[in-house]
């Protein structure tokens, strides 16, 4: 499945010849995610942080059963130079609503969630729909 097209995540099936490459064909079918996205205010000690959440909290979400894909972006300065509102965001691709909460509901899932509060910040977390 391709999921990433033009900076925007899609979950869609497209027709492709036998090497791999796309047949110029329109997509065959798509199909929204559901995601979990999760906001990371700046941390007081932004080092401590990155090394504990690459280290420590990344790979234990890479374990969570039925996790489709998994991004992380990290914010820069505004174009005026201003401080971003957050530092980062991560984005949690399940198949739907029941695989979201089946995959969190998992001991992965708990573990993940439970180790959240080893960050030392108060995240904050949307669920989506994402076509």
């Amino acid at each position: 499945m391709d999921r990433a097209r033009g900076g925007v995540v899609w979950g869609i099936i497209t027709a492709t010849t036998p090497h791999g490459r796309p047949s110029g064909r329109a997509p065959l079918e798509r199909i929204p995610l559901i995601t979990l996205t999760v906001l990371y205010p700046t941390p007081d000690d932004v080092e401590k942080f990155d090394e504990y959440y690459i280290g420590t909290h990344i790979p234990l979400a890479h374990k969570v059963p039925g996790l489709e894909d998994a991004k992380v972006t990290r914010f820069l300065p505004g174009p005026d130079g201003s401080a971003p509102e957050f530092h980062l965001m991560a984005q949690l691709f399940f198949a739907d609503a029941e695989a979201m909460g089946a995959a969190m509901s998992t001991e992965e899932g708990r573990a993940l969630a439970a180790d959240g509060a080893n960050l030392g910040v108060t995240p904050t977390m949307l669920v989506g729909s994402t076509e």
